[in-house]
């Protein structure tokens, strides 16, 4: 088999492999979207988030997701995981560290902070 037949075939299972992963998010995406609509506080905390100009789906389903229920922590500690909390910029820090310390990620690879694309 010539090395330009390989490299065909290689670049065509490549291809076939991202549109079933693609058929897979948008599986997930379908199925989250459910979850948020199916419950009617998470729809209309939702629809609220997605009132802010630059929001789409995902932020209110990530954060959703990862938050914590009302009453698991502080107003305080809820600020500093969405990164609203006031924190100095400290220029000793390494670059490695967040300035909201314990702000989650996410596995859909949303930044840590979903509040920078709101600036």
């Amino acid at each position: 088999m010539s090395s330009k037949a390989t490299d065909k075939l290689v670049a065509s299972d490549i291809r076939a492999g991202i549109r079933q992963l693609d058929r897979r998010i948008k599986k997930l995406e379908e199925h989250i979207d459910g979850i948020v609509w199916d419950n009617p506080q998470f729809r209309e905390k939702s629809r609220r988030m997605c009132g802010v100009v630059g929001v789409g789906q995902a932020i209110p389903a990530t954060v959703l997701a990862e938050m914590p229920g009302p009453g698991k922590i502080s107003d305080k500690q809820a600020s500093s995981l969405v990164g609203l909390a006031p924190f100095n910029n400290d220029s000793s820090a390494p670059p490695s560290t967040t300035l909201c310390p314990g702000s989650f990620t996410s596995a859909r690879g949303m930044p840590a902070n979903p509040t920078m694309w709101l600036r």
